[in-house]
């Protein structure tokens, strides 16, 4: 029973054990499993909140001294996850909808149930203290009430859940696929995994446990390593290729440092805005006049610009109204 094994299909560490055994533990080892894993009452065990990346959550399963049974389920390719977390989103958002709808309704309902009952009672008239009607006044204002405070409960609750529909419909049509910006920043994630990977690989992100210091470039990695490197190396190169994919689909992504240098451009416009080019890096430009000041400087993404200008025709100004000139230099 006290096991604990890795799920291919959702990246996630999975651990069974008794509930005995879980209440036996000290309350730190308690706030380090909480902090690692949640439970899921769907498949009875706990699963590591980390998905793919779960080394601590296994570090955890072995300081309970659980038995690994390996692997289970089937390894789903990065666009099958994307589709499946869609067609969960969809049926999520129905789900909310559907709460809501019914929140709605239970608030309308009790609204109508508190109108009802005021509506017997003429406008601005008081209770009358001693008198048979007493009794049956004060009972039907704390109904109103109460009715009122159910009605408010229901409308917050259908707020709620239209929110959280919202949000999963959102999930649901991909609408984080078609923003550039979006898109841009995981693949420049991606690219950056991918060269720590390959100084992984190089054997040259090695330190020693013994000292902490770092251990000469070049060092000889173990085959374990070598061997998870690489399964990273082929999971983010997918996705890399997935964003890729995604931001061709909506006309982004053509503009290269390549191109860019061919073109040899003294200005770029973005924002609507010139800019005179400082530099162009890898991934983005670094332009001056920032904020109107010609010293500071910021940087665009390759497909935030929407004009390159390589003569002498634009001019830019700082705030106190100096040209400021490109400094960048080409071979």
């Amino acid at each position: 029973m006290n096991t604990y094994q890795k799920n291919l299909t959702t990246g996630k560490i999975e651990m069974y054990f008794a509930k005995a055994d879980y209440l036996a533990l000290s309350v730190e080892k308690k706030k380090e499993i909480k902090s690692n894993f949640l439970w899921s009452n769907y498949n009875s065990c706990w699963v590591s909140r980390s998905k793919n990346n779960t080394h601590w959550a296994e570090e955890v399963a072995k300081s309970l001294n659980l038995t690994f049974q390996g692997e289970t389920g089937e390894k789903l390719s990065f666009a099958t996850q994307v589709e499946r977390e869609q067609e969960r989103a969809a049926e999520r958002a129905e789900r909310m909808e559907a709460r809501a709808e019914k929140a709605h309704q239970e608030g309308q309902a009790a609204y109508n149930r508190a109108h009802e009952i005021g509506r017997m009672i003429p406008f601005g008239q008081p209770i009358l203290v001693g008198h048979h009607s007493e009794g049956r006044h004060r009972r039907d204002l704390e109904k109103i009430d109460n009715a009122m405070r159910k009605s408010c409960e229901g409308s917050k609750k259908a707020e709620y859940y239209e929110n959280r529909a919202g949000v999963a419909e959102y999930t649901a049509n991909g609408a984080k696929f078609k923003n550039v910006n979006y898109l841009l920043n995981r693949i420049a994630e991606c690219k950056v995994e991918l060269r720590a990977i390959e100084r992984g690989l190089a054997g040259n992100d090695l330190y020693s446990r013994e000292t902490g210091e770092k251990l000469p470039d070049g060092t000889q990695i173990s085959e374990e390593r070598k061997n998870k490197l690489e399964t990273k190396k082929a999971e983010e190169t997918e996705k890399l290729d997935f964003f890729n994919v995604k931001l061709q689909e909506i006309g982004g992504g053509q503009m290269t440092a390549e191109r860019l240098k061919d073109a040899r451009p003294l200005y770029v416009k973005a924002k609507g805005e010139w800019w005179p080019l400082k530099s162009i890096n890898r991934d983005t430009v670094t332009v001056l006049n920032s904020i109107g000041i010609a010293e500071w400087t910021r940087k665009f993404k390759f497909d935030v610009l929407k004009g390159l200008e390589a003569g002498q025709v634009t001019k830019v100004y700082d705030r106190d109204g100096k040209e400021v000139v490109p400094t960048i230099r080409y071979k």
